[in-house]
């Protein structure tokens, strides 16, 4: 405490002594060399005391500042806060290491200075009547009252005549290097302007001139390639120094470079200049290892930053906070928490205070690994040491949280940014409307956005853009237009992603017209469409279904000479897909690649389902081809898709082929991929086949699901095979796999097709125990199979519990009962039931009508006949075979007549087994 009470009243004392010699510091260090050299060119015996007075004050001013700033570390140089703090100043004048500061470069070099000042001084005698005609005739400044008063000599006369002429000869012609000095100052000129062209011209000329290019030109130019980020232009100027020079390179010269170098990414040119400084006989300092750890730090190369901070260390160059603030930075670049956090306790081990950049690129690193808590904990130690967080300290958590949507915790963060004495910018509060947007939240967007510019915070074009963006993503058209005519209200610049959201607004509503409206009134206000704009056009053309269009877009796209990408192509391949002209899709799809654009795999599967869905096996082919052409594989949902369209053809040979294919790519097979196989065996009713493929199923660890049994079933029942398929049906319930309607109709359809009604009608009545309820195939398939077991009147009962269960029995099952009876020779019943398909609506077939004429004329019943005809013709029906019916009064209808009948009905028998297939 007395320690610091001295040290406070010291500071009063000695502040304005300190201001005073850093004030007459910078007016005399100015003329330190034209004071020598009036000094060096005076005559012997000119002496003023004046002089010496103002030669003593710049001693004095060398000799204190060097003594003070000689403790300050390199970072304090550069920031000037130690001159700006007098307390800290005092505090390491008054604990001044004296062994130390004597053995610091600066403070010799100055007293080797001083010492030539004074020697030149104090070695000479006063004025002399010569002397000061001889300093009049050189234009000394010497006040009139203090020389000689006595007649000039002959001698002396000529002497000032010899002077005089040859100072006259000296204004008449300039020494050659004031000509030098002209081209110097316009070189630095040009090169502090940014202008290198101009400065590289001069250079130029000062080559033709055969004026040698100093160091400090060499400096100039180095510097300004090095503000305009040209690190090959410093590099380039810094070696022509080296090789053309007569001169060395110091130390600024290439640390600019280094630094250029490092803004430029370039870590192995930065290391490269700082191993080469020895040499060339310049010693590296402690910039030219900040710029070289700040070249990886910037590349977020952690390891090269602490081997140079390490290697700074051995070399004795003093570290600073600078030096660890890029490691820092390095190690929060590159994602590694922990160890950023590791090198800032080092730092306050070693005794180096961290200032706020490297405490906010730690909050940083804990943010982006997201864990804000950790974060939060550094801000507050940073409050605790003493350090004041900046906004980027708190924007930097509120990054990671508005991105992650938790709108809750970016408002907390903020309004504790506010209550700590930050004030949010418009990075902050655009990262927080931006929470609310990801969120949907509109009506808290707007509340942030309103409470903003109460605060006095003017939004800028990115927040603009967010509410805009907000409204478009909900599809909210309207809300959208005035948010941009706000913007032109306000005098906020709208830029193009402003009016792509507005386009892609009418993207999400499929309003085509008025995306093309927005683009055209983006065109007249001078921003020219890029790829997103014109994506966001075709987009909408395809949404609305419109390929036409969307195809219109692409081409006016390569017109403009806007960079088409892949996303432009897939979308008019989706567009055609999905309107089912595959054909054009084909063609988008091979243009795509011809013009060097690799399709995406959503892309070829698209176009792949289309074909697949048609059945077009030979395109699906070719499709697979150009794909694996361009270096794509096909995944499992596309090869199953090729597949199944082999499978609807009843094509296992090529089916099984790119199956092995798919195996053979390494895609593995999965359940889709086996039931399309069998099902491809079903279409071709070979059961062997498919009861194989379900045995490799099995074995390949592929488990077996509802569909793939159904192929199975359905195998047994086009086969008719009956026992296959109830053996198969226990099997899939011993897989503990519930049998659907499918399932029980393709064994009802097997039995049919054995010819077993009976054997039918009992699985249906226990499909309706399972409670799974028949459906209209399952009482067609049974109507069908007592038809072909003859027995109309089961096919009647059946037809009943049909109606009764409320399915709707289609033409084929009225069809069936009503040739059953009329096969039968029941007149009544077939009439009755086609009296009642016709009441009920139903299309009844020429088959009904034909079978119910045939049944009245074996009866001998011609009028029947004859007005059963004639309400077949009243229903549009074609006469058929039996036009001839009336002839058959004769009893010529036979054989002939029950044979067409029988064809027929063989015919339509197959009607419930494609169905239930």
């Amino acid at each position: 405490q007395a320690q610091s009470h001295w040290h406070g009243s010291l500071s009063a004392y000695c502040t304005p002594l300190f201001t005073c010699v850093s004030t007459f510091h910078t007016l005399l260090v100015s003329h330190y060399m034209s004071v020598l050299s009036t000094c060096l060119s005076s005559t012997a015996g000119v002496v003023n005391p004046r002089r010496v007075l103002f030669a003593l004050l710049v001693v004095f001013c060398l000799a204190f500042e060097s003594w003070t700033f000689s403790g300050f570390t390199e970072d304090d140089k550069q920031k000037k806060d130690a001159v700006r703090d007098v307390t800290h100043l005092l505090q390491i004048s008054v604990k001044k290491d004296w062994p130390a500061w004597w053995s610091n470069a600066r403070p010799l070099q100055e007293a080797l200075a001083c010492a030539i000042v004074l020697s030149l001084l104090f070695f000479t005698s006063w004025p002399t009547a010569g002397s000061n005609n001889r300093i009049k005739s050189t234009g000394s400044t010497i006040p009139r009252a203090k020389q000689s008063r006595r007649k000039p000599s002959p001698g002396d006369a000529g002497r000032t005549s010899n002077l005089q002429r040859k100072a006259d000869l000296g204004q008449q012609q300039p020494p050659a290097d004031t000509h030098a000095a002209k081209y110097v100052n316009e070189l630095q000129a040009k090169a502090k302007s940014g202008d290198i062209a101009g400065a590289e011209a001069v250079a130029h000329q000062m080559r033709e001139a055969k004026v040698p290019l100093t160091v400090v030109c060499y400096g100039a130019l180095i510097n300004a390639y090095a503000k305009a980020g040209s690190a090959l232009g410093a590099e380039r100027s810094l070696n022509e120094l080296i090789e053309v020079s007569n001169g060395k390179p110091n130390t600024i010269c290439i640390n600019i470079a280094i630094s250029a170098c490092a803004k430029a990414g370039d870590v192995a040119h930065a290391e490269s200049w700082l191993m080469r400084m020895p040499e060339l006989g310049v010693e590296p300092d402690v910039m030219s290892y900040n710029a070289v750890i700040d070249a990886c730090a910037r590349a977020g190369n952690a390891d090269r930053a602490e081997y140079w901070l390490m290697h700074m260390r051995e070399s004795k160059v003093q570290v600073n906070v600078i030096s660890y603030s890029s490691v820092v930075h390095a190690c929060a670049k590159a994602g590694d928490m922990s160890r950023a956090e590791s090198w800032l306790n080092k730092m306050e081990k070693d005794g180096i205070e961290p200032n706020v950049i490297c405490y906010n690129a730690v909050i940083h690193a804990c943010a982006r690994a997201g864990d804000c808590n950790r974060a939060r904990g550094w801000i507050d130690r940073m409050i605790s040491r003493g350090a004041t967080p900046t906004v980027n300290s708190y924007s930097a958590v509120m990054d990671t949280l508005a991105k992650s949507g938790d709108v809750e915790a970016t408002e907390q963060w903020l309004l504790r940014m506010s209550k700590e004495g930050v004030e949010a910018d418009i990075v902050s509060y655009n990262m927080l409307i931006g929470a609310c947007a990801r969120a949907g939240d509109t009506k808290r967007a707007h509340q942030w956005f309103e409470r903003m510019q109460k605060r006095g915070v003017a939004p800028n074009t990115v927040c603009y853009n967010l509410l805009i963006n907000i409204h478009a993503r909900v599809g909210d058209v309207d809300s959208a237009v005035h948010r941009l005519n706000e913007m032109r209200n306000v005098g906020v610049l709208q830029d193009r992603v402003s009016y792509n959201t507005i386009i892609k607004a009418f993207t999400r509503n499929t309003d085509a017209d008025g995306a093309e409206r927005w683009y055209h009134q983006m065109r007249a206000s001078g921003i020219y469409p890029d790829t997103v704009t014109l994506n966001a056009l075709i987009a909408t053309c395809a949404r609305a279904k419109d390929p036409n269009r969307a195809e219109h877009w692409l081409k006016t796209m390569t017109a403009m000479g806007v960079e088409a990408d892949s996303t432009s192509y897939s979308t008019v391949i989706d567009a055609c897909a999905r309107a089912g002209e595959t054909a054009r899709a084909g063609h988008w799809l091979e243009h795509m690649a011809s013009v060097g654009l690799q399709a995406s795999l959503t892309c070829y599967g698209t176009v792949i389902h289309a074909l697949a869905k048609l059945g077009d096996v030979q395109r699906l082919e070719r499709v697979m081809d150009l794909m694996h052409s361009q270096g794509s594989e096909a995944n499992n949902t596309m090869y199953n898709a090729l597949i199944s369209a082999c499978a609807k053809r009843a094509d296992i040979g090529r089916a099984e082929k790119w199956f092995s294919t798919m195996v053979k790519a390494g895609v593995r097979a999965d359940v889709v991929s086996y039931s399309a196989l069998i099902h491809a065996c079903a279409k071709s009713s070979d059961l062997a086949r498919a009861e194989c493929w379900l045995e490799c199923m099995h074995e390949d660890g592929v488990e077996a699901n509802s569909v793939t049994y159904n192929s199975v079933i359905n195998a047994c029942a086009r086969a008719g095979f009956p026992d296959r398929a109830e053996a198969w049906l226990e099997r899939m319930d011993a897989h503990g796999l519930s049998a659907g309607v499918l399932t029980y109709n393709s064994v009802i359809n097997s039995c049919a097709k054995a010819g077993n009604s009976a054997r039918a009608e009992q699985w249906i009545e226990r499909m309706c125990e399972r409670g799974v309820k028949p459906d209209a195939v399952s009482y067609s398939t049974l109507i069908h199979a007592c038809l072909k077991s003859h027995n109309p009147l089961r096919s009647e009962h059946w037809l009943i519990e049909m109606l009764s269960d409320g399915e709707e029995p289609s033409a084929f099952c009225y069809g069936s009962v009503i040739q059953g009876f009329a096969q039968a020779g029941c007149l009544p019943k077939a009439e009755q039931w086609l009296e009642c398909a016709l009441a009920a609506g139903i299309e009844v077939n020429s088959n009904s009508f034909s079978s119910v004429i045939s049944a009245c004329i074996r009866s001998g019943e011609q009028e029947k006949a004859e007005r059963w005809m004639q309400g077949r013709s009243d229903h549009g029906i074609p006469t058929g075979s039996v036009k001839e019916c009336p002839a058959t009064t004769r009893g010529k209808q036979g054989k002939a007549g029950r044979g067409t009948s029988g064809q027929q009905h063989s015919k339509t028998s197959r009607e419930p087994q494609e169905a239930a297939s």
